[in-house]
């Protein structure tokens, strides 16, 4: 067994040795209207992990690497914030991108960086892919890819035994989450993977340790732009009529009905009285 497999698996049975404890892996991308957007990668571990794995050496080690991740990525292009919210440890690994073919290069970047390492998570993704296309009103958006969370995935080279397939098993129900999350332009049409959740333009997949899962989501939807650009002329010739309308009205009440006679008022002569 190679120092990398052992390590994981030694990650797993002590994880699984307190149950309360959690990791959690969340992993989002969003398109806006114009192509552009973000993808973000945050590791979550709450102090009870932390202070069950840190407990062995292998343990340790693992997430020795995984605070060294800001370094792997310094003067990448990238932004890694880590923090220990309630004495756990949070990274959070964030780039922007202005097209399709810039994030499927980053995501090969996150792969090409993370190497062999213990826990190379972000190396899961397969064949991931993005397709954008709007006009002046209208933007449309669809993603694929593959999650690969198998052993053989996450520890390149390594053949996995049925020790390692059943912690992980345990593993995926009691302790470790990982999420995909795609925030689309529109709302979310077709998808395939079996969603936790669809709400607007957001789906949101949960993964199982030791599983594959193949995913597609496609959205459509007027873009936001347009709408300002188009709207605002509009509700300017809305207003202008109204206003006009308004003081046409008020004119229009002021004025003589016909067939009515106005009396103008007469002066009164004025009176003197007593005797001469």
């Amino acid at each position: 067994m190679t120092r990398p497999l052992r390590r994981f698996v030694a990650l797993a049975l002590l994880a699984l040795s307190v149950g309360a404890c959690e990791m959690t892996v969340d992993v989002a991308t969003r398109v806006g209207d114009d192509g552009t957007g973000s993808f973000r990668i945050v590791f979550a571990f709450d102090e009870e992990f932390i202070d069950v794995v840190r407990s062995t050496d292998e343990g340790a080690a693992t997430l020795d690497e995984l605070a060294d991740t800001g370094a792997q990525f310094a003067g990448s292009g990238w932004i890694v914030r880590q923090t220990q919210p309630d004495g756990g440890l949070r990274i959070d690994i964030s780039r922007t991108f202005k097209d399709p073919e810039e994030l499927e290069a980053a995501i090969r970047d996150v792969a090409d960086r993370s190497g062999d390492r213990a826990l190379a998570f972000p190396t899961v993704f397969r064949d991931f892919r993005l397709d954008h296309s709007s006009n002046f009103f209208r933007a449309s958006a669809g993603v694929t890819g593959t999650v690969d969370l198998t052993p053989e995935r996450l520890v390149p080279g390594a053949e996995a035994g049925e020790q390692l397939r059943e912690a992980l098993k345990r593993a995926a129900r009691d302790v470790f989450r990982f999420r995909v999350r795609l925030d689309l332009p529109g709302r979310v049409g077709e998808y395939r993977g079996d969603p936790e959740s669809v709400a607007g333009g957001t789906i949101v997949w949960a993964i199982p340790f030791g599983e594959t899962l193949e995913f597609a989501a496609s959205s459509s939807g007027y873009k936001t732009s347009s709408l300002l650009i188009v709207g605002g002329p509009v509700v300017a010739l809305i207003v202008a009529a109204a206003t006009v309308l308004l003081l046409r009205r008020r004119r229009d009440r002021n004025a003589p009905i016909p067939g009515w006679e106005v009396a103008e008022k007469s002066e009164a002569t004025p009176t003197h009285g007593g005797s001469a």
